[in-house]
């Protein structure tokens, strides 16, 4: 079973932070227990998968789901105490309220909820060998047929290179140019494609791009 762990949430700074901009009381320990939740169903969803992956794989679920435990605590300890530098105007009333701390506060917001969105990536990974179950090979064998084609890009394992490549039919969105490059793929005039050196780790990678692409696509 995988070894799961809880980081610590600041009760005190949540409590402060909702207090700053709404006029309801704050339950006590509810910050605690909805981070709680959000880490039993990521720790829950990497034991439902991880025997039917070999050891190496296996270890992986275990650092995914422990580093996304560890990255929400930070990120909502962090907000918590962005919402409480400053009293909305709710609380505050409308008499002399100090805009240019409310815009700082705004901002410093909108930049931790894209760091959101970043380490929303690791809980993606995991759903993705949920859904997208690659073929990995056990450790000293080697999965010599991994070529294919789904509804995005042709799959083709280039042994004369090392490569795994990507074809895609024409020229990605910038978004999913994004998630590639995020992922340690790189474009290869020569070969015209998307390409990484071939290795289990790229075909696990592989199914990743196909449901990222799915979830921009809202399929």
């Amino acid at each position: 079973m995988l070894e799961k762990k809880y980081y610590e949430i600041d009760e005190d700074l949540a409590k402060r932070g909702k207090e700053s901009y709404s006029l309801w009381g704050y339950k006590e320990n509810s910050t605690t227990i909805s981070y709680r939740n959000e880490i039993d169903e990521v720790f829950e969803l990497a034991e439902s998968i991880k025997n039917e992956y070999g050891i190496d794989i296996q270890e992986k679920l275990q650092y995914w789901a422990d580093r996304y435990a560890k990255k929400m605590a930070d990120w909502i300890n962090t907000k918590n105490g962005i919402d409480a530098s400053h009293v909305s105007w709710a609380i505050a009333g409308p008499a002399n309220y100090n805009m240019r701390k409310h815009n700082k506060q705004m901002n410093r917001l909108d930049k931790i909820f894209k760091e959101y969105e970043q380490f929303e990536e690791i809980k993606n990974k995991i759903k993705a060998l949920k859904y997208y179950k690659p073929k990995i090979e056990k450790k000293g064998e080697i999965n010599e047929n991994y070529n294919f084609e789904n509804d995005y890009f042709e799959v083709i394992q280039n042994e004369d290179l090392n490569r795994i490549q990507l074809l895609f039919n024409g020229k990605p969105d910038e978004e999913i140019r994004t998630i590639l490059k995020k992922s340690g793929w790189r474009w290869s005039p020569k070969n015209n494609c998307w390409q990484r050196q071939l290795t289990g780790n790229a075909r696990m990678n592989v199914m990743y791009i196909i449901s990222r692409i799915k979830t921009l696509k809202g399929e």
